[in-house]
Order: structure tokens, then sequence, then C-alpha cells
């Protein structure tokens, strides 16, 4: 199904399945949906799930590349957003979503914007901070002010828990 359904939902869905089940075993299928061409990228992107679910610190390499400007807008957005959940195991996760945020595309910068809040890597919070005083797009000020939030009752929660 993940190769050639004519249905790109059930070929999306089946890509992200096979990442579910056994992503090095199945990385060709995941590699050529990576490069499908659909609607709204949502093979590719589903294929960036299936190479998010391994939960492999290898996979945040990938991902890396993913982010990158020349890949396509839906592709860029799910790794984005994978990229968040690898911040604890890929120390260049938290730096990359930083850099994001500086995209001119303000939809991008809203998606690294979210996804920085939830990494609750304290590293993140003076560029917050600064784009919830003065970035030029009001759902970005609001989404850094959540991504704070988010971030610093994070660092509350860690902290209570190691007090006990």
């Amino acid at each position: 199904l993940a190769r050639n359904e004519r249905s790109l939902l059930v070929r999306a869905e089946a890509t992200r399945a096979l990442g579910r089940l056994d992503s090095k075993r199945y990385r060709g299928v995941i590699e050529a949906n990576l490069k499908a061409n659909s609607y709204r990228d949502g093979v590719a992107a589903a294929a960036v799930g299936a190479i998010a679910l391994s939960r492999d610190p290898k996979a945040a390499r990938k991902l890396l590349t993913l982010v990158a400007p020349s890949r396509p807008f839906g592709v860029r957005i799910a790794a984005i957003r994978a990229l968040a959940e690898f911040a604890s195991v890929s120390s260049d996760a938290v730096p990359a979503l930083l850099n994001l945020m500086a995209e001119p595309d303000e939809r991008i910068s809203l998606i690294a914007c979210a996804a920085l809040g939830r990494t609750n890597d304290e590293r993140a919070l003076p560029r917050l901070e600064k784009a919830a005083k003065s970035a030029g797009n009001t759902r970005i000020r609001v989404y850094a002010t959540e991504s704070i939030a988010r971030i610093k009752a994070g660092a509350k929660t860690k902290s209570k828990l190691g007090s006990r």
C-alpha cells in the first residue's frame, strides 16, 4: 500500500505505519515516499513522520536536512514538528529550530516557535522572549509567549522532581 496505492491518504497512512513497525526494515519505501510528489506533500510528510517514529538518534540528522528551504513546504513543516521531539537526543535540534524562527516565511517561524515550546529547552528562552516582545506578526508574539510559559512550566516541574 505504501508503494503504489492510488489513494494518497491510504499511501500516507501506510507509510506512517511502516515507521511504527520498523523504519530500518522499510527504509527504502519510506525514503522513496519522502521524494513522492503529492497534494500538499502529504505522502512525503508522512514519510517524515515515519522517520521520526523510529526515535533513532540518527533520524535527527535526517530531520535536520529536511528543514532546509530547498525542501517542499509540507516536508519542512513535518520535519520541524518532529525535530522538537528529538531535542533531548540531538544537541543540534534546538539551535536549528532557533534559526528557523528567523525565516522570512512566517509560517515556518510560527511552526518553529511552537516546536521550541515542546522542547522544554531553556536555551530557547532568550530568542522566544525577544519574539514575544518585538515580532512584527501578532501570532508569532502569541506563540512565543505560549512557548515561554510551556518551557518555564517544564523547568518548574523538573526542579520539583529533582528536590524530592
